[in-house]
């Protein structure tokens, strides 16, 4: 992939993070959202035994509260505590159950429309909005 191509995927990441933002307000006023983010996790393939499945779970969930403007290195900071670990063993519990189940789940590759494995911080954000999204559902 050339850098072209990387830097229209990572474009199309945050465009479709923009019109998922503009709907945030209005989600939020809306009905419940589902009980767990493992519910998004699920749907875009990720295994309750990756390593990060329950830190990724708790990064939404940290994320939602910070009303999706935070960044990454307090949230994992904020796992840790709860988990009594490093932030590093977080990042890195969660960025290879990102990159697990995005190299084995053709769903995941298809939903982000890009062929390049998505940061910790994107695949938050994208599950964030998905979650507030299914509130619609």
């Amino acid at each position: 992939m050339t850098e072209l191509e990387s830097c229209v995927c990572s474009i199309r990441t945050v465009l479709r993070s923009l019109e998922k933002l503009a709907d945030t307000e209005a989600l939020r006023q809306g009905a419940g959202r589902p009980a767990l983010p493992e519910d998004v996790l699920k749907k875009y393939g990720f295994r309750r035994g990756n390593c990060g499945f329950n830190f990724l779970c708790k990064a939404v969930e940290l994320y939602e509260e910070q009303n999706g403007k935070t960044r990454t290195c307090s949230i994992y900071q904020k796992v840790a505590k709860e988990y009594d670990t490093t932030p590093q063993r977080v990042e890195r519990g969660i960025r290879t159950c990102v990159e697990s189940t995005f190299d084995r789940s053709q769903h995941l590759q298809q939903q982000l429309g890009c062929a390049d494995k998505p940061t910790n911080s994107e695949m938050i954000a994208t599950l964030y909005y998905d979650w507030l999204s299914m509130s619609r559902k």
